[in-house]
């Protein structure tokens, strides 16, 4: 039942109208065989849900060209279809019920006709387009059909559906004596009494029951679906947002294709005639702009939103042409105008549900554009200066010319062939899901991160990126204009995962987004009985949770200068959370590479909110995750058994990498491509994770800054004696005799935390180990996450924690001057050794003090080795004007070798040596204007320990803001961002316009040494190199202390053997 017009006869052909009309029309090319199992179609009229009719559309053509069965269907219309008062007397949607039925009965009854019943893809226009839309985000549908094509209507169009249907109820009751006043009257009466009213009466008053008022350009549609809490059990964006809803099952269940017009808006045009007297406008010389910003965008902003001046002003700005001068400017100010219907109601919303899908949808998306102006438009009525297709336009293009344009209208070639490519490409999706096959051109798949499209015109071909200037106004900044004066931040972010709901914050970094997702919890709180154990998984949360704010940094001491080293003053042992950084756009189709920060701070200090990761994500598009773990002795006290085995501070970040495999799927990351990084402390834990047994399959990469495998005097080998000191000062036991470390444990945890904090320097202190050379916090080989000491694990070719090595890319490197961090260590010696640390550093104080402890602590004071050191580092020209100077900075050399320097080279020619993934090295040599680690003596000239940090993070997240930067620096550090992130995408850190960067082997040595002027060099520094990796180990082996006879204690690593003669030794400061 509808209405009849004269003049659209042509368009509504069968001219009987009956409330008794839902049937179907079943196309079936060629042969009717039941075995034949072709693929099915079903069409969905368009029509703005009050007109059409199924059998306008011929599908004779289009399933003889595609070999596909066809089905078109009628449904109720108008109030008939759609008429609702909101509840259980008429909840409305009858007409998407009506076409649901039809779905439902195609699905088990189309096998007799020779179709496949699992093989059904619904398509549709305009109305149609938004009805197709409905039925894939409503949980009535699964099951029914695998795929969809949404032409020009779509789920998320602010047309789609009605909100005032329960005003146009009580009007039309009105209207028809069922009620005398526009007061609620009882549902169920008035729907009995409309029952009783005759159809034609109905039809008739439709128009008053929807009118709205006079002189007003009204966009509100008043007949459509409405959220009835049945067949649309939510709005269809909350559906969309709700990954776990039942709807968006359905939703991702599809293959989905979506377009729309050049020229949609031509349908605006019957809206804007009546206004040519009010506004004093002729219509055929084009649209001036006063039109646009009084009465469109007037009218946008007061249906839309709110009355919001500020989005009124938007469109305006937008849709405005400002060059009044030319000879065309009423005419492209009219198709500016048209553009903003065609924008709002058509364009946004087919891009805005496209994205949806492709960023979650494990099935295939595609978009297209249909630019083809016909030569007999579908919609005729139109002005000349609307150049383009029409809404419809592509109608008989789709269903071939032949069975929709007039035999009386011209058919070229080249329309002939555009409509036999679109009828392949509609009917190859409807069979397979992908529009591509023989003899049409290639249609690649939409994403949010490449937005490919198809324009569909005489030449068709793949494009990019629709119209984002004109998209970005409805998709971003009238949600930003909407946003300003509520939110502190850009805006806030909600975000449906499998553990849960979470809030997150939107910031604009360089004038792009950054989705951040802050105190996410991986663990459950280690307090209690967890503290001084592993961590266990967090698991999920039932109410929405608030990741706008950091979580607190994990218990540690705090300086009052290291304050902006660790803005992050709030401390707690509940603080096993991980930040999350997405550039851009949140969809988790994207996948994109993921890196995890591991922080650095000697295992005692540190935090992950220190790193802003939102510069580097944006420059390498990569997501970044930064995480807490536990540090000092609540992370790393151990018994040495199974009461505390220790390392807990190392599962916490194993656990935190466990965790994003498992959800960053969620945020847009790929799972399968995940680079872990870290610096000192965090380099050594990459380090371990490397070499670890748990660790496979968790990651495919690592990068190590300043901070390695082959560090064993990072490990502790006191542990037992620091946990039983521990106890006996906070009188856990009464004397310094071993106790039962179940009890002491206990007794452990039931002290204050603080109580442990402030004891931990007590419980640690080494009085023997004058330069403190040997570590009494950190990791200890517990036999399960680390199996073995690391030289022994890399040695033994066979073992789980060698194949992990094996299969990871390694990047690694240091700092040209590194030892500049032993400068704090050494300022306590100026006046017990009678020297000023800010001339230099005297040789006596090399060779008798320096030399000396290395020797005594890590070498069992052997003197060969004391000479040794001594004469490689002494400054023999004791007559150059800055000797002291040059001294010190080849003491400090020292600390840059044995600490960082050697073990990277070792770890390297290990890796190169076996593995057959990616090896690199690099230097980083720039003195930063601003430095890191700021306290430092003038003649120390380099790149100090963390001096890299500002530059792999951005300047503007790790510089102050008072802090100057030159272009320099800021090009050294977007050269390093891109290195890194290239790396953490395909092991390469090589890219167009960088400089070439050469793999590391154990033949070439090759490293990259980051400066102003970046290159590729070779074998770094070979003779002090020499000197650790061949030289001691000769001296300790002609000594006859072999690896395997060292006391475990002396922290020496020597005996992992590279070939049959070389032999080489790592020890490490950290």
């Amino acid at each position: 039942m509808q209405y009849l017009l004269a003049n659209d006869a042509w368009l509504l052909p069968n001219q009987n109208v009956s409330e008794d009309c839902l049937f179907l029309n079943i196309y079936i090319p060629r042969t009717l065989k039941k075995s034949n199992r072709k693929a099915v179609m079903i069409w969905i009229h368009g029509g703005g849900f009050t007109a059409g009719q199924g059998m306008l559309c011929d599908a004779s053509y289009l399933s003889i060209e595609g070999d596909v069965i066809v089905v078109t269907i009628n449904y109720r219309l108008g109030l008939f279809g759609f008429l609702s008062k909101i509840d259980d007397s008429a909840p409305g949607n009858f007409g998407l019920w009506d076409q649901h039925l039809a779905i439902k009965w195609v699905k088990e009854n189309i096998a007799d006709y020779g179709g496949d019943p699992n093989n059904i893809t619904l398509f549709g226009e305009s109305a149609g387009g938004y009805s197709v839309g409905m039925h894939i985000v409503s949980h009535m549908s699964r099951g029914l059909f695998h795929r969809a094509i949404l032409e020009s209507g779509t789920t998320l169009s602010p047309r789609a559906l009605v909100t005032n249907a329960l005003q146009v109820a009580r009007r039309l009751g009105k209207f028809l004596n069922c009620t005398n006043s526009f007061v609620n009257t009882d549902s169920k009466l008035l729907i009995s009494c409309l029952r009783t009213i005759s159809a034609e009466d109905i039809q008739e008053r439709t128009s008053d029951a929807l009118r709205h008022e006079s002189g007003v350009l009204s966009l509100i549609n008043n007949i459509g679906p409405v959220m009835d809490g049945h067949f649309l059990d939510d709005f269809p964006e909350n559906i969309i947002k709700n990954v776990t809803s039942l709807g968006r099952v359905v939703f991702d269940s599809v293959d989905l294709m979506a377009g729309t017009n050049n020229a949609e808006g031509g349908l605006f045009y019957f809206s804007l005639l009546g206004f040519q007297k009010q506004f004093q406008f002729n219509m055929s010389n084009g649209i001036p702009t006063e039109i646009v910003c009084s009465l469109i965008a007037n009218s946008f902003a007061r249906d839309f939103y709110q009355n919001n001046s500020a989005v009124q002003a938007a469109i305006c700005h937008r849709y405005s042409v400002n060059d009044s001068s030319t000879a065309d400017f009423l005419k492209e100010q009219g198709r500016q105008a048209l553009n903003v219907y065609a924008d709002m109601f058509f364009v946004a919303p087919t891009q805005e549900t496209l994205v949806a899908h492709a960023c979650r949808s494990k099935r295939k998306t595609y978009q297209y554009l249909f630019s083809k102006q016909p030569l007999y438009p579908w919609i005729q009525e139109r002005p000349r200066w609307l150049v383009g297709a029409n809404h419809a336009g592509e109608l008989p293009f789709v269903f071939g010319l032949d069975a929709m344009y007039k035999p009386s209208v011209p058919k070229t070639k080249d329309e002939m062939n555009l409509s036999k490519l679109m009828m392949r490409y509609w009917t190859n999706f409807a069979k397979t899901g992908d529009p591509n096959g023989p003899l049409v051109t290639s249609w690649k798949e939409f994403s949010d991160e490449t937005r490919y499209y198809l324009n569909l015109s005489i030449n068709s071909r793949t494009m990019t990126d629709l119209w984002p200037d004109r998209l970005k106004l409805w998709l971003e900044d009238i949600p930003d204009i909407l946003k300003q004066g509520r939110l502190s931040n850009d805006g806030f972010i909600n975000l449906d995962t499998r553990p849960g709901r979470l809030k997150g914050i939107v910031n604009t970094v360089k004038k792009e987004k950054v989705f951040q997702f802050r105190r996410v919890p991986y663990a459950k709180p280690p307090i209690g009985e967890l503290r001084f154990s592993l961590p266990v998984p967090s698991g999920n949360w039932a109410n929405m949770l608030d990741a706008t704010q950091f979580g607190p940094s994990c218990i540690q001491y705090l300086i009052p200068n290291d304050a902006w080293l660790l803005p992050n003053q709030n401390i707690s042992e509940d603080c096993l959370f991980l930040n999350i950084y997405i550039p851009r756009a949140l969809c988790n189709s994207n996948k994109k590479a993921v890196m995890i920060w591991i922080h650095g701070g000697g295992y005692e200090a540190g935090q992950g909110m220190l790193f802003d990761a939102s510069y580097l994500s944006l420059e390498g598009d990569v997501i970044v995750v930064t995480i807490n773990y536990r540090l000092g002795l609540f992370g790393f006290l151990s018994t040495m058994d199974d009461s505390a085995p220790g390392n807990f501070g190392l599962w916490d970040q194993h656990l935190a990498i466990k965790w994003v495999k498992e959800n960053i799927a969620d945020y847009g990351g790929d799972p399968n491509n995940i680079t872990i990084f870290g610096e000192s402390a965090g380099g050594h834990s990459v380090g371990m994770h490397i070499i670890s047994p748990e660790s496979k399959g968790l990651f495919q990469r690592a990068i190590s800054e300043s901070g390695t495998t082959l560090i064993p005097s990072a490990f502790v080998t006191n542990a037992l004696q620091v946990a039983q000191r521990l106890g006996q000062i906070l009188n856990c036991t009464n004397s310094s005799i071993q106790m039962e470390t179940r009890s002491l444990i206990a007794c452990l945890r039931a002290r204050p935390a603080k109580d442990i904090l402030e004891k931990t320097s007590v419980a640690t202190r080494d009085e023997s180990d004058v330069l403190n050379l040997k570590s009494s916090i950190g990791p200890v080989v517990d036999g399960i996450f680390i199996d073995d000491f690391p030289e022994n694990t890399i040695k033994n070719k066979s073992s789980k924690g060698r194949e992990v090595f094996d299969s990871v890319d390694l990047m690694a490197g240091t700092n040209n001057d590194e030892g500049g961090i032993f400068y704090f260590t050494l300022l306590q010696l100026q006046k017990q050794y009678q020297f000023n640390l800010s001339e230099g550093m005297p040789t006596r104080l090399l060779c008798g003090v320096i030399a000396d402890s290395f020797t005594s602590v890590l070498f069992q004071n052997i003197s060969a080795v004391r000479t040794a050191i001594c004469d490689k580092y002494t400054v023999t020209d004791t007559s150059r004007a800055d000797f002291l100077e040059e001294q010190g900075r080849q003491t400090l050399n020292i600390v840059t070798d044995i600490s960082f320097a050697a073990p990277t080279r070792a770890t390297l020619a290990a890796h190169a040596s076996e593995s057959k993934r990616k090896t690199y090295q690099y230097l980083f040599s720039k003195l930063p204007l601003y430095p890191w680690i700021q306290e430092r003596p003038s003649w120390l000239k380099g790149a100090n320990h963390a001096g890299e940090l500002p530059f792999v993070f951005g300047l503007d997240a790790m510089y102050k803001p008072s802090a100057s930067k030159t272009t320099e620096e800021i090009g050294l550090s977007k050269l390093i961002m891109t290195y890194w992130t290239n790396y953490a995408k395909t092991g390469d850190p090589n890219g167009a316009r960088l400089p070439q960067w050469d793999e590391f082997s154990n033949l070439k040595r090759h490293y990259m040494n980051l400066s102003l002027d970046s290159r590729t060099m070779t074998d770094l520094w070979p003779d002090r190199m020499k000197l650790w990796l061949e030289d001691i180990p000769d001296i300790l082996s002609r000594s006859k202390r072999s690896t395997e006879k060292a006391p475990i204690s002396s922290g020496v690593s020597w005996s992992l053997h590279m070939s049959a003669t070389l032999t080489f030794v790592i020890i490490a400061f950290i």
